[in-house]
């Protein structure tokens, strides 16, 4: 009896110790995942640090409206640089055939020349420099502050209108070098309020194209009433276009050119939509 007793401990404790040591393998895979994981992590953190994270800033909704071009990473450039700015004001046009609504985005180009003060931080991370504009920029950048027209009947079954976004789209060609790397790179960003992309030179080259081809469409500040925004004076003027030109709209501002413009237009109209955090 005492034999098998000592045998019901010996085997009890067998199965106590083995426990223990599949608890201590589970606890030594989940330090080693653990460890991996934090290792990967850094890693990544390493990469992201070592690279460049270019981006602009709006900062419209303030009595001297501006944007400021950010380096969000911590590899500096061996200095700072001075990027070109392209800017437009998106405008979507809407036809409503029959109940199907389609929409067309067009970018009214603004001229570099409306800003008036361009402030240099200095730094090659972080804040980089930020361009001070007009007083006429102001907005919200909500959706209760678009500016939205009437519907205009072009055809029979057809109608049109359209809504003015109150922000910019800007696209900035960067060219730079970072410290203790003697290769120049270059770098395009586009970027509204609502979204940050990058793009290649050939769609840059597209921009162009675009921004010539639709040069009457230039947006100017309203110098006769200081008071109007230009987001105002850009719904104007294409509104003024679609109620009496109508269908005969030039396609070019609409993409309607062979090639579409590398189909930049219909990139950036999914993606401008702006959103309110206070609307219900």
């Amino acid at each position: 009896m005492g034999s098998k007793a000592e045998d019901g401990k010996k085997s009890r404790r067998d199965v106590m110790l083995a426990a223990g040591s599949l608890v201590v393998s589970f606890i030594s895979v989940g330090i080693a995942a653990h460890s991996v994981s934090l290792s990967r992590k850094n890693e990544e953190r390493l990469a992201y640090d070592d690279t460049t994270n270019f981006n602009i800033i709006q900062n419209l909704w303030r009595d001297d409206p501006s944007y400021t071009l950010y380096n969000e990473s911590t590899r500096k450039l061996d200095q700072p640089p001075s990027p070109g700015y392209m800017m437009a004001i998106p405008v979507k046009l809407f036809f409503d055939t029959e109940g199907t609504v389609n929409s067309n985005l067009a970018l009214l180009p603004v001229s570099y020349d409306v800003v008036i003060e361009q402030v240099k931080s200095g730094k090659t991370v972080e804040e980089v420099e930020t361009s001070v504009l007009p007083a006429q920029f102001f907005a919200k950048e909500g959706s209760r502050d678009l500016i939205v027209s009437e519907r205009v009947e072009l055809d029979e079954g057809i109608s049109a209108w359209v809504v003015t976004m109150p922000f910019l789209v800007i696209v900035a060609e960067i060219n730079y070098s970072l410290v203790g790397d003697s290769e120049s790179k270059s770098e395009v960003i586009v970027t509204t309020p609502l979204s940050r992309t990058t793009w290649d030179q050939e769609d840059l080259g597209h921009l162009k194209e675009y921004f010539s081809d639709n040069a009457a469409y230039e947006v100017k500040l309203p110098e006769e009433d200081p008071e109007k925004s230009i987001y105002r004076a850009a719904h104007d003027m294409l509104w003024s276009q679609v109620s009496k030109e109508g269908l005969d709209i030039d396609p070019a501002l609409l993409g309607g050119k062979a090639g579409g413009y590398g189909y930049i237009l219909k990139d950036l109209n999914e993606r401008i939509t702006p959103e309110d955090p206070l609307f219900e």
